[in-house]
């Protein structure tokens, strides 16, 4: 049986591994990470598709309407663009990663981390059944950010409830 602090340990190095891989997929180079690539609407689906990417950039010189979509060959193209500018930042990336898991203003359901994060969500699980005997925790003991040090920030609750109703056989 793992004691609390370890489970609380493996859970904040979970978070940060998931934080960094969302980080860097957030600042590679691909087409949907471009601040010139946008969508476009197909009149007619093809192959099953509504929409496609294409690059907008555009200057005094030069003009480029291509199509830039990872499904077509996107990504080495986004690796060589001489026009690719990354639309995203770390900061911005890692608030949109607290606000998925609900450390953030908006508050999240447990089901919708676990369809996503099913680790984390199933270490959050654990500790909150390990309070027995009616325990109330106090506030930080509820706050996922106290595992990064950071109590006074409003996080917004997320449920404690198992996503089963029914035990494990």
């Amino acid at each position: 049986m793992r004691r609390e602090s370890q489970i609380r340990h493996k859970l904040k190095q979970v978070i940060f591994r998931h934080r960094k891989k969302y980080v860097e997929s957030g600042l590679s180079r691909r087409p949907e990470n471009c601040e010139h690539n946008r969508v476009v609407s197909l009149p007619v689906h093809t192959g099953n598709r509504a929409t496609i990417r294409i690059c907008d950039y555009a200057d005094d010189e030069h003009e480029n309407d291509v199509v830039c979509d990872s499904t077509m060959g996107g990504e080495r193209q986004a690796q060589k663009c001489p026009y690719f500018g990354c639309c995203n930042t770390p900061d911005t990336l890692k608030d949109e990663f607290s606000n998925k898991l609900g450390l953030g203003a908006a508050e999240t359901q447990a089901g919708v981390i676990a369809k996503e994060y099913p680790d984390i969500i199933a270490l959050m699980w654990v500790l909150g059944n390990g309070k027995q005997n009616g325990d109330v925790p106090s506030d930080s003991e509820s706050n996922i950010l106290a595992f990064f040090g950071s109590e006074d920030i409003d996080t917004g609750q997320v449920s404690d409830e198992p996503l089963l109703d029914q035990e494990p056989e």
